[in-house]
């Protein structure tokens, strides 16, 4: 079960292609593009992206220190997201004001905002924790290959005690 998780964090797709970190990063720039154009109304929300793709994206600090950013960078992925959703919905409400639209077009451009102010601090996430899960999966290798030696074991060991009596 625990070699599953990190191998799930690792390698994408139905067939298992294993992700790369360059891969990686051109989706973050991907998004990044995406809402450069969308964050030009509010300069703080784009200042506070910055900074958490700063702090994530940085390997600067003692080993425990990125071992708490790591544990709790889902976390503040998820707290920034709802501060950015606060933000965005006065930016658009601004933003309708002076384009004259309707509620309705005004709910679907903070949704569409909000999603890809996820989108962005999701990819910048998955982006950061890579080499520390494939880190976890090498030493999973190393730890998992002993257990599959005592299972072997335990199994002729167990036939032929069964056999025996």
């Amino acid at each position: 079960i625990i070699g599953r998780f990190i191998y799930r964090h690792i390698h994408r797709g139905l067939y298992g292609r294993q992700s790369d970190l360059k891969e990686l990063q051109k989706a973050v720039n991907s998004s990044q593009e995406k809402i450069n154009a969308l964050l030009m109304d509010a300069p703080d929300i784009s200042h506070q992206l910055r900074q958490f793709s700063d702090l994530a994206l940085t390997h600067d600090g003692a080993f425990s220190t990125r071992a708490w950013r790591f544990v709790t960078l889902s976390w503040y992925r998820r707290k920034l997201a709802a501060h950015c959703s606060e933000e965005l919905r006065k930016a658009v409400v601004l933003l309708a004001k002076s384009q004259h639209w309707s509620a309705e077009q005004q709910e679907i451009k903070w949704r569409e905002a909000v999603q890809k102010v996820k989108d962005y601090l999701a990819a910048v996430q998955e982006a950061a924790q890579f080499s520390t899960y494939e880190w976890l999966f090498r030493l999973w290798h190393i730890a998992h290959s002993p257990f599959v030696w005592l299972l072997g074991f335990s199994a002729i060991v167990h036939v032929i005690a069964v056999n025996m009596y």
